[in-house]
């Protein structure tokens, strides 16, 4: 839906019959620059993990401290608001935003160790952003993180029949001035 205050997108993604062999699935909403970029070139913001490019702030392990990460993903149960923002570090004021806007940070005991957890408990999304050659702003679901995490392994949503899990994240509706 696309209003004043930008776009609003409702996604529910529901299995009709699962594959043999299929273990899990996950889906992902992403915009992407329309011109090629890289993380380098733009100004991150992400609540209690990135600002700007996090150089000389946070050490070199953590999540979002190399610019040139191909996944910079973060769990929302870890953030205080689920919402990345970028902003072209040019000057020309051209900037997006995308943010979660009906968290469910749902889950169980358990969940957080370094093997690949697939359950239907899981009502997390992780945020950020995907650096390809073009910079996209995402959101997951379930939540895993990208190259670096603190809790290890990927999620997944078993893929039984369902009547469909979904996601709401909002956004200013692209790279806006």
């Amino acid at each position: 839906v696309v209003g004043q205050d930008g776009y609003h997108v409702s996604r529910v993604v529901r299995v009709l019959e699962a594959a043999p062999g299929e273990k899990a699935f996950s889906s992902r909403f992403s915009m992407r620059t329309s011109e090629p970029s890289s993380l380098r070139e733009l100004e991150m913001f992400m609540p209690g993990v990135w600002y700007r490019h996090n150089q000389g702030v946070v050490p070199p392990s953590a999540i979002a401290a190399d610019p040139d990460e191909r996944h910079v993903l973060v769990r929302e149960d870890r953030l205080p608001l689920p919402l990345i923002m970028a902003r072209n570090a040019s000057g020309n004021g051209r900037f997006a935003f995308l943010l979660h806007a009906s968290p469910n940070g749902s889950s169980f005991l358990g969940e957080d160790g370094p093997a690949r957890v697939i359950d239907a408990r899981m009502q997390f999304g992780s945020i950020g952003a995907i650096n390809d050659g073009h910079v996209s702003l995402a959101f997951q679901f379930p939540g895993s993180e990208g190259e670096r995490t603190y809790v290890g392994g990927n999620e997944g949503y078993p893929p039984r029949a369902s009547r469909g899990v979904g996601y709401s994240p909002a956004s200013t509706g692209g790279w806006a001035n």
